[in-house]
């Protein structure tokens, strides 16, 4: 039998599949954080280059969906598979100008093959949107088997949480920390400002990619109090990228549940939080 007030969020990262349980009438606390470990990339299966082992991955979650009889599942999706684009709110709200928009953004694809999700951002004349793929979707979609309330979050989304969860209305920048992407997300006087998909093949070329990225985007460089790192191998791409960033912000590493402010009876993890950062903010209902 599911339980009415309990939320199952889920993430990827490599060959694990992360998760936290949370009762959403106990904000603030984690009834469990855990992780599973697969023999193989569950990022490529995800991506589309080892579909045949989806059903693998399938039978994780849903073990975990009969195990813990959640009310609604929540997963992250691979930003770097999305699109992320602001419009001037005149032209979100003119249906034939923004169809004209998405069809540049997402040439050589038809409308019902894309889903379109828009976010409020601290200018008001402004409109954020997301947009996704359904074939790649449609992947997502299917590991939860036949269970019917399943909502997706892209990485801007875990700032928002945080925002929410937080009470914060100071000015930051939070990095998604992924294999083969970073994703920038602005916040400025607790609203959502701006964000960006940095891509890399290697790593080493990150230092040259967020100095070109800057050129573009002036508020990659703007003032930021603090800078919010989750994800993997974050004190990498910190030794890395520091010399880059506001040398007056706090860094901030979300390697623990206090620095989370979350609370679990748990207090030992094997597996390092970080990873784990999205699927507990997405399990926390503020």
């Amino acid at each position: 039998m599911q339980d009415r007030n309990r939320v199952l969020a889920i993430n990827f990262t490599s060959n694990s599949i992360y998760f936290a349980v949370a009762d959403t009438a106990n904000s603030g606390n984690i009834k469990h954080v855990g992780k599973i470990d697969l023999n193989f990339s569950v990022v490529n299966t995800l991506n589309g280059l080892s579909t045949n082992l989806i059903q693998s991955v399938s039978n994780a979650i849903t073990g975990l969906i009969q195990k813990y009889e959640p009310s609604v599942v929540k997963m992250l999706t691979f930003s770097d598979r999305e699109c992320w684009t602001v419009l001037p709110k005149s032209v979100f709200d003119n249906a034939a100008e923004r169809e004209a928009h998405l069809n540049i953004l997402v040439q050589n694809k038809n409308r019902k093959d894309i889903e379109m999700f828009w976010f409020e951002l601290s200018k008001p004349d402004f409109r954020f949107l997301a947009i996704r793929d359904r074939e790649v979707m449609k992947l997502f979609e299917q590991t939860t088997g036949n269970f019917g309330q399943t909502e997706f979050c892209s990485d801007f989304e875990i700032g928002l949480q945080w925002v929410r969860h937080t009470k914060k209305t100071g000015s930051f920048l939070m990095i998604g920390c992924h294999e083969s992407y970073l994703t920038l997300e602005a916040y400025i006087l607790g609203k959502f400002r701006a964000a960006h998909i940095l891509k890399f093949n290697r790593i080493e070329d990150l230092p040259f990619l967020w100095k070109q990225a800057e050129t573009h985007l002036n508020w990659i460089k703007g003032y930021h109090e603090e800078i919010v790192l989750f994800g993997s191998q974050t004190r990498k791409f910190e030794d890395l990228l520091k010399s880059y960033w506001d040398s007056t912000a706090e860094i901030s590493h979300m390697d623990t549940l206090e620095s989370m402010q979350v609370k679990a009876d748990e207090l030992t993890y094997s597996f390092p939080l970080t990873e784990a950062f999205p699927s507990i903010m997405m399990s926390q209902i503020n």
